[in-house]
């Protein structure tokens, strides 16, 4: 029976980091993207209000995400799920300053 994907042959780790992405259907690097999201989001909550932290965990996973979609890892879908969530925190944080 053949393989369904070609056997490894990378020079460079982008190469093995793509064939990751091949090998699992595009979803290794958006679920690598939404594992960093809820670790920041867990260990930051500690501390912090639910707002700053939601805040800071999205931005760091959209500017990530956009690292990503540079070097083709994570669909634009991805992508924009990730700034519109960054956008949706930050617009958040400044309703909640201004109430204050």
């Amino acid at each position: 029976m053949p393989v369904p994907y070609a056997t490894l042959n990378a020079t460079t780790m982008l190469e093995v980091f793509a064939y990751a992405n091949t090998v699992t259907g595009t979803w290794f690097w958006s679920m690598i993207l939404a594992s960093i999201f809820i670790i920041t989001f867990g260990v930051l909550k500690v501390r912090n209000t639910m707002t700053d932290t939601l805040v800071a965990s999205s931005w760091l996973s959209a500017i990530l995400g956009m690292m990503l979609f540079v070097l083709s890892l994570i669909s634009y879908q991805t992508l924009l799920i990730f700034l519109v969530l960054a956008l949706g925190s930050a617009i958040n944080l400044i309703m909640k300053k201004r109430n204050r």
